[in-house]
């Protein structure tokens, strides 16, 4: 009896050893705190704020295959202010406040050795006009896979910001700011009117061209885009096209804009180019397709239902760490071998154009130069396009592939017929190529926050705790079955003489 009782504890002893091993073996929440770090800003949103920063690793030596989880905690104190809440080209209908960290990986990782922590928040116009700070808000952990063992180490980058208006008008004439441009090509020249009836453009005046061919290229950010022009007796037929700059991926509408309502000028219409894109950067060109016709350019509406930090608003904001910032080293054991084809270099900052509050850029090596951009070294995985956008106008582009990481996109050309006529001129049937793959960002496997972590199979410890366990109780088993044996033997009768 005695002897079963110690068995029994053995048993417990043995089962609690099991489930200390598989617990060690979970991976872990992101622990090994460095910082805080004081950030310095640099931007319209902060000029010459700080905030306190954070960065949390899972692992300092995690196993090949296993993701390493990093994690921002940023500072409850907030730099962040609208200086022009009130302008209303801009931020009327509210804006999108995306926020990128970005560490640096180098030595044994997986795609291009970026781990991004993203989030975004959006601000109607009431809250964005308050005096109070704009909140930095969380972000989501951003996590890299390593594909070798051996050692590596984590750079701590810059935490870009960005404020994409939720809709936004753009003069004829605008000078820079991010990555909003406009170029005309051409014969173009100034109209300030005078205007029948009263009405004036925006801003008092627009641009005009009537030489066949012109064109004017508007360069925005964003998810859909219109032409603000007018319609009248002496207006053209003309082209609107949206690329995000490698054709042949485009979108294309066109419309005539004449109109012989009594000879009076309709200012301000709308003309739509497109709609529900992927938030990314894209150029409209609006090129005039009648010699002797006027094509005209009053302004840009332009919307963005969502935003990230893949291309640079007029309100990119970075905050830098501080120089002395040292490196995170890791160790990766040893695990499931990776690719060895994989053999990734350590990524560049990345430098696309910022902004300042002049609309010029902002990237800690000058007042006017170039800024951190939040998507350049990992690009976002939020939008996997499918050719589902569908632009106004009576043109619905379908696409019947979806691109992946890693290829290059085959768009699907769909001949559509659209007349948008806005007069009794003669008509004709307009076909317009349309295609219907939109912008794509490839996206490396094991790239930042891409889910594509491998399944965590058993840890070694738990599997090391149960070895012990059933060998402890094969051994105790055995020790027991023959002392039963010995009792038995012990009791049983002798030979009778």
């Amino acid at each position: 009896m005695r002897w079963s009782v110690r068995l029994r504890k053995i048993a417990t002893v043995l089962a609690l050893g099991v489930g200390a091993g598989a617990v060690a073996g979970l991976p872990a929440s992101p622990a090994h705190a460095e910082g805080p770090y004081y950030f310095t800003c640099r931007g319209p949103l902060a000029p010459g704020g700080t905030v306190a920063v954070n960065i949390s690793v899972s692992s300092r030596e995690p196993a090949v295959g296993q993701p390493l989880v990093v994690q921002w905690q940023l500072g409850v104190q907030s730099p962040l202010k609208v200086t022009d809440p009130y302008d209303d080209r801009k931020l009327d209908k509210g804006g999108h406040l995306a926020v990128t960290g970005r560490v640096y990986a180098t030595g044994v990782w997986t795609g291009r050795g970026t781990i991004d922590a993203t989030g975004t928040e959006f601000y109607d116009a009431e809250r964005l006009r308050q005096p109070d700070n704009l909140p930095l808000g969380a972000v989501a952990n951003g996590q890299v896979i390593a594909s070798n063992p051996g050692t590596g180490a984590l750079r701590i980058g810059s935490l870009v910001i960005d404020l994409a208006p939720a809709e936004s008008v753009w003069d004829d004439r605008f000078d820079d700011a991010g990555d909003f441009s406009v170029e005309y090509d051409g014969a173009w020249s100034a109209d300030s009117g005078p205007w029948a009836g009263g009405e004036t453009p925006i801003n008092g005046s627009l641009q005009q061209t009537s030489r066949q061919g012109d064109t004017a290229r508007f360069t925005f950010v964003g998810t859909g885009v219109d032409l603000i022009g007018m319609k009248n007796v002496d207006m053209s037929r003309f082209e609107l096209t949206v690329d995000d700059g490698y054709p042949p991926v485009e979108y294309r509408q066109v419309h005539d804009a004449y109109w012989d309502a009594a000879a009076e000028p309709r200012l301000r219409e709308t003309f739509t180019a497109i709609d529900g894109l992927p938030y990314g950067k894209y150029t409209l060109t609006v090129k005039n397709t009648i010699e002797g016709k006027y094509a005209r350019v009053d302004a840009f509406r332009v919307r963005a239902a969502t935003a990230d930090n893949s291309a640079a608003s007029p309100y990119r904001t970075v905050c830098k760490p501080p120089e002395n910032v040292p490196l995170i080293p890791i160790t990766v054991t040893d695990g499931t071998p990776g690719d060895p084809s994989e053999q990734p270099t350590e990524p560049e900052e990345p430098s696309p154009t910022g902004s300042n509050g002049n609309g010029n850029g902002d990237d800690g090596n000058g007042d006017n130069g170039n800024g951190d951009n939040g998507g350049g070294g990992t690009p976002s995985t939020s939008a996997t396009p499918s050719g589902s956008a569908t632009p106004t106008g009576g043109t619905t582009p379908t696409g019947g592939t979806t691109p992946t990481a890693g290829s290059t996109p085959t768009p699907n050309q769909v001949l559509v017929t659209t007349t948008v006529s806005g007069s009794p001129r003669p008509t004709q049937t307009v076909t317009a190529t349309v295609t219907a793959s939109p912008q794509v960002r490839i996206t490396p496997v094991g790239a930042a926050a891409t889910g594509e972590a491998p399944a965590a199979g058993p840890s070694p410890g738990a599997l090391v705790a149960l070895g012990t366990l059933l060998l402890g109780g094969g051994f105790a088993g055995g020790l027991a079955l023959r002392r039963r044996r010995a009792a038995h033997a012990g009791d049983r009768p002798g030979p009778t003489s």
